[in-house]
């Protein structure tokens, strides 16, 4: 059969034929303050493992990280990026191990905790996690997987509901949202406005709409003047615009429709 590709990537080839190489997939489905910290450590401790893993059986390690910050593994419809990226991987026949802190990190659906086993298994992978000590390269391994698969689609679905329950209360009690950093132009209470930054929004506003100045341009604006997120970042325009078009700067309260319906004086 004719050799493919030139002899640089022949010998790329044949230098990595015999390495462990290993696929670490870190994800947190909350970092606001986008500093990625969890998903470091998480990131650490699977480097750790994979170089043990990779001296038991004696091979040298090849590591490629994947990482989804802030992105949920339970919502439907919500994309993975580095997951489908890690997937694909896999489906080229590049990943011996996919390694994750956590099973819960990987996936948070038997379903797709089923269709990433048999991907896995197609393409001659395995799972290793570190924490819940999972290894599907054994059939006890495989059990264990689906077990901690389905007690994690158990969790996600109650906790999913605690917060829904939670949130409805406080929706009742006429109380503020209180997740997630503080919205710009509010203060600490979220009662009241930080008269500054309302002041800034009703500048950027009254700039796009009598003179159709760019989003863009307001952003240079801001960050230059030192008008940051409330969580120090500077701004992107992507963030300004999801801000200024939030129901919340007109004192709207967005939430699924329920069941209670308030009375007037409360909506």
């Amino acid at each position: 059969m004719p050799q493919t590709g030139t002899a640089r990537e022949r010998r790329a080839a044949a230098a990595l034929a015999d390495h462990l190489r290993v696929a670490i997939y870190t994800r947190l489905s909350q970092d606001r303050a986008l500093t990625k910290s969890g998903t470091g450590l998480q990131e650490r401790a699977c480097r750790d493992r994979a170089r043990s893993l990779g001296a038991e059986l004696e091979r040298p390690v090849t590591i490629s990280v994947y990482c989804d910050a802030d992105v949920s593994a339970y919502t439907l419809g919500k994309t993975r990026p580095e997951f489908e990226r890690m997937r694909a991987a896999i489906a080229e026949g590049q990943v011996d191990v996919v390694m994750s802190w956590k099973l819960d990190r990987l996936l948070r659906r038997v379903r797709e905790g089923a269709e990433l086993l048999e991907l896995c298994e197609k393409h001659g992978s395995r799972v290793v996690t570190i924490t819940d000590n999972v290894d599907t390269g054994s059939r006890f391994g495989k059990v264990i997987y689906h077990l901690f698969a389905i007690l994690g689609e158990i969790e996600s679905a109650a906790m999913s509901e605690r917060l829904r329950e939670n949130s409805q209360k406080r929706i009742e009690e006429g109380r503020a949202h209180g997740g997630g950093s503080r919205p710009f132009g509010l203060d600490e209470t979220r009662a009241k406005m930080n008269r500054k930054e309302a002041a800034a929004i009703r500048r950027a506003v009254a700039s796009i709409l009598d003179a159709g100045t760019p989003i863009r341009e307001i952003c240079r604006d801001w960050n230059a003047r030192g008008i940051l997120t409330t969580n120090g970042k500077k701004w992107q325009p992507q963030v300004l615009r999801a801000m200024l078009m939030n129901p919340r700067l007109t004192g709207v309260r967005m939430h699924p429709v329920a069941s209670t319906h308030l009375p007037a004086h409360e909506t």
